[in-house]
């Protein structure tokens, strides 16, 4: 689990630290305070750690300036220390004249042994410092090392400590859980039919990629094709015993044949996609409906649940799970991520006193901006001491948070 992170000169995140992270943690804040940054340098420095390409510019850091993220994490056990700093400068392309950026990148792992961090690997610029390896490896200075040490010494002595970091990391994933002028975003579902040929082609682009599997319509499918458990498990949560929105998800299986051949008997397998809202009076009465037809907030905890159940992120970034959503289904929503908190860690950005009365005092981050830079922190020891006392008399936890936020 992720227990720290410090951001440094991320965006408007100069130097923020998040301690003590446990299986939920929940940002808070008035718009504009860097939410969002956080959430985002998060992804943005696991994905580049765990790339095995040339690091982009998605950070919009200063150029002539290092960016540095520093990971404290502990895998059943065994903690590290991970630091990716990032420096981008400019420079002249003389054959064209031009202004361009440079990138490179310095990368330390450290593991805990002996009551103190001892290192393991040491990237300066292009060259990589592997302990069990007696030379450095050379290596272009914009593309991190972990994967290209997983490759190049596939039997260093050290390999078991990368590959758990690699894999913690690149589960890390961001869920901005938007939608583009109040239709779907194509990236996260296609239609309500899918060809079985095309479900074998988005799979292979998954597999080669190693991209987050973001169609709603793909995931269900891949679930209901290879994992009845974990299709029955998005029915069970999203159904009456659930958050009670759907009653059931079909996926019919008809076939369409086309104009064949004298002796062809081919036909294309297609998939059809159907959700039937819940209701209490509804009977035995099951319509259904093509996913853009449901209602916002269904489709925003249809969304919430497949990554839950299929993506097995390491973190889940989730950016305002509220929107939507009706205050007594997040009454619901709330504990039923944290039911889930014991195999994955949720860093979430949220306004909504609901989801905040639903959480420990411990668990909030108050998140503000002072004159550009975001800060975040933890309640103080006296908040947390005096909170309990203000929600057994006065109010509750997001009247509490209120008050201070004011102070």
């Amino acid at each position: 689990m992720l227990e720290s992170i410090t951001i440094k000169n991320f965006r408007s995140c100069g130097d923020v630290e998040l301690n003590g992270i446990a299986g939920m943690t929940t940002l808070i804040g008035r718009n504009s305070t860097g939410k969002t940054n956080i959430l985002k340098a998060i992804e943005w420095a696991a994905k580049t750690a765990t790339s095995s390409n040339h690091v982009d510019e998605g950070m919009n850091s200063q150029p002539n300036s290092t960016t540095e993220f520093i990971f404290l994490i502990n895998l059943e056990g065994d903690r590290y220390r991970y630091v990716l700093d990032v420096t981008f400068s400019k420079h002249i392309v003389h054959q064209y004249d031009v202004l361009d950026f440079k990138c490179t990148l310095n990368e330390c792992l450290e593991v805990y042994i002996e009551n103190e961090f001892t290192e393991i690997i040491k990237r300066q610029s292009d060259k990589v410092k592997v302990e069990g390896w007696d030379t450095n490896i050379d290596l272009e200075e914009d593309i991190p090392c972990l994967k290209s040490i997983i490759k190049l010494l596939p039997k260093v002595k050290v390999r078991r400590h990368i590959d758990r970091l690699v894999l913690f990391l690149g589960s890390i994933n961001y869920y901005p859980l938007d939608e583009l002028n109040g239709r779907i975003n194509q990236n996260e579902i296609s239609t309500d039919i899918v060809k079985h040929s095309d479900y074998i082609k988005w799979l292979s682009r998954v597999k080669t990629s190693g991209t987050p599997a973001r169609a709603i319509s793909m995931r269900l499918l891949h679930m209901f094709l290879n994992s009845e458990e974990d299709f029955n498990e998005v029915k069970d949560l999203l159904g009456p015993k659930g958050l009670g929105v759907l009653s059931n998800i079909f996926i019919n299986i008809p076939r369409i044949l086309g104009e064949l051949d004298e002796g062809d008997d081919t036909s294309e397998k297609f998939y059809l996609f159907r959700f039937s809202p819940y209701s209490e009076d509804s009977g035995s009465d099951e319509r259904s409906f093509g996913f853009n037809d449901l209602s916002f907030g269904t489709r925003r905890l249809i969304r919430i649940v497949v990554s839950l159940i299929y993506d097995k992120s390491s973190i889940f970034l989730i950016e305002q799970p509220e929107d939507g959503i009706h205050p007594e289904l997040l009454h619901k929503l709330i504990p039923l991520i944290r039911s889930y908190s014991d195999k994955a860690q949720f860093i979430i950005a949220s306004h909504s006193p609901e989801v905040l009365n639903r959480l420990e005092a411990s668990e909030i981050r108050l998140i503000t901006m002072n004159r550009g830079l975001t800060n975040a922190r933890k309640l103080t020891s006296k908040e947390l001491s005096v909170v309990s006392d203000y929600i057994s008399e006065e109010g509750t936890l997001s009247d509490f948070l209120d008050s201070i936020q004011e102070d």
